[in-house]
């Protein structure tokens, strides 16, 4: 997948995220399926990261794509974004989210473990999907870190390799 793809996608993701109506008065078990929908992409995502990092650490199979994985993470914004979104309008669980922007914000602060404190999980259920997404952030970043890192030093590699290969034609 191309970067102009993946942007094209996360622009995508974007317009469904705000065009897609969710009802403000959606019965309980619209919220719980909505929560479990987010469940199971977490669940999916973690299940392609695990999976990417062993084709890694093998070094046998498929290459993994950097893209894949930025284009998951995408997912799961939104994913958990539309969770929160919904438990705010249905319950007293979140407090301080009231459009589907700051439901977006408190997904991307969240994740980037800044807490600025305007937004939080006021309730049990809220604070365990909150430390849900918290986890799933530390593994996707640990893979992500790992993915880069094994990048670099192949690359770093290949380019060391070519230039002494060069080096010894030349002389």
């Amino acid at each position: 997948m191309e970067w102009g793809r993946l942007g094209m996608a996360f622009v995508g993701l974007l317009v469904a995220y705000f065009a897609v109506p969710v009802e403000t008065d959606a019965p309980t078990w619209r919220l719980v399926l909505g929560v479990t929908l987010t469940a199971g992409a977490v669940v999916l995502a973690g299940l392609v990261i695990v999976r990417q990092l062993r084709f890694q650490m093998s070094g046998v199979g498929r290459i993994v794509r950097i893209q894949g994985l930025l284009l998951l993470l995408e997912i799961v914004v939104v994913a958990f974004a539309t969770a929160y979104y919904m438990l705010a309008q249905s319950t007293d669980q979140m407090d301080g989210i009231s459009t589907r922007l700051d439901s977006l914000y408190f997904t991307i602060v969240t994740m980037a473990t800044v807490g600025y404190g305007d937004i939080h999980a006021a309730g049990q259920f809220a604070r365990g999907l909150v430390t849900v997404q918290i986890v799933f952030n530390l593994i996707f970043v640990g893979a992500l870190t790992s993915l880069l890192t094994s990048r670099m030093r192949d690359a770093g590699g290949t380019r060391a390799h070519s230039s002494a290969s060069s080096t010894e034609e030349d002389g």
